[in-house]
This record gives C-alpha cells, structure tokens and sequence, in this order.
C-alpha cells in the first residue's frame, strides 16, 4: 500500500481490513515521509521498501496499491527501475494528469502535482504510449474533490474504472472499491477467499 500527500498508511485501513477478510496477506503498509519531499525522494523510499519486502518474503515481486500521489510514486518507480519487481499497480484517486488544486499545496510534491508540471510531461514521455509492462489500473471518482478536473486519474494505456459518489479520501471506504481492487488482486494471481 503506497498512501499519498500529506497522509499516512491509516488512511488504507478499511481497505486493508476487507483484503484481510479475504485471505489476501501478507500486506504491507508502509509510512512514507511524503510532506514536502519531492516525488523522487518519496520514489527512493518506495525501492527500497518494495527490496525489503522481496527479500523478507522471498517473493520476486509485488503488487502496488496506492492512493493518490502515491499512484504518481508508483509510476516514477517504474520509470526508474522498471517492473521486474511489480507484477501489477493499482491507484486510486491519483492526479495522473494533475490537480488545479495542487497550486494550494506545499512542498516540492505539491508543484509536481500541477497540471501540465515538468515533472508530469516528463513522467509520460518516459511511460509512452503503453505505460508499464506489468499493467495499471486506475480506480477514480468523478465526484473527486481534490483531483480536479476528475478525469486527470484516467490514464490512455490503463484499465479506467469510475465509482461515483465518492470523495477523494471517502473512497477508500467503499465496499465497491474493495470489491474492484479484490477482483484486481484475483487477476494478477492472489490466492484469497471468496
């Protein structure tokens, strides 16, 4: 679980208890400093964390789930180091094309998050046409109220699904999300409980 700006790995809890009731684990929900670093920074501490756990479990690979700026931190890993690690990501709310509100923010992640920043054309020159070799699906609400205009969490190359009725922090709540990431997880393999 990769949480995002100004947050922390508690936001994942409802997620992670519904993942739980299902078998799904180990998980690991990491706490990143993600206040005014920028996303490189946040990305360094991610490799890491994602070396720590293929050793630790002796598994070659991992699959991401992230929340908001953490979808962009998952992205510039894969930029930076490929998806020989990642068999698969899976954001939620993540300002993928930006946010206006982004200019409101602090810190250098903050400035990377607006629209049309240097650091998000250049995320997608490096990504191309087809993004990342292990997949990403982008789970979104059109009733977000922090990634504006909403439609910037849909990526071109990704598997774009929309819950509506959602805020940006409420959706990680839902009963539906939990369901779409289960169903995610049963795709790329995970053995759980119906």
């Amino acid at each position: 679980m990769v949480h995002g700006y100004f947050s922390n790995r508690g936001y994942f809890g409802p997620l992670v208890r519904s993942l739980e009731a299902h078998g799904v684990g180990p998980i690991f929900a990491p706490n990143f400093p993600s206040a005014f670093t920028n996303i490189e920074g946040f990305m360094d501490r991610l490799a890491a964390e994602i070396e720590r756990i293929v050793e630790d479990t002796a598994q070659p690979q991992v699959i991401l789930v992230c929340h908001s700026m953490g979808g962009l931190v998952a992205r510039a890993y894969l930029c930076a180091h490929g998806a020989a690690r990642v068999k698969k990501v899976v954001t939620i709310a993540s300002p993928h094309n930006g946010t206006v509100h982004a200019r409101f923010g602090s810190g250098a992640n903050a400035k990377q998050m607006e629209r049309a920043s240097d650091f998000l054309k250049e995320l997608c020159r490096k990504e191309g046409e087809k993004g990342p070799a292990c997949g990403l699906t982008s789970i979104y609400t059109p009733h977000d109220n922090l990634v504006a205009p909403q439609d910037t969490s849909r990526l071109a190359w990704a598997r774009n699904i929309a819950i509506p009725g959602r805020g940006h922090v409420d959706i990680l709540s839902s009963e539906r999300l939990a369901a779409i990431v289960l169903k995610e997880l049963r795709e790329a393999g995970v053995a759980m409980r119906d």
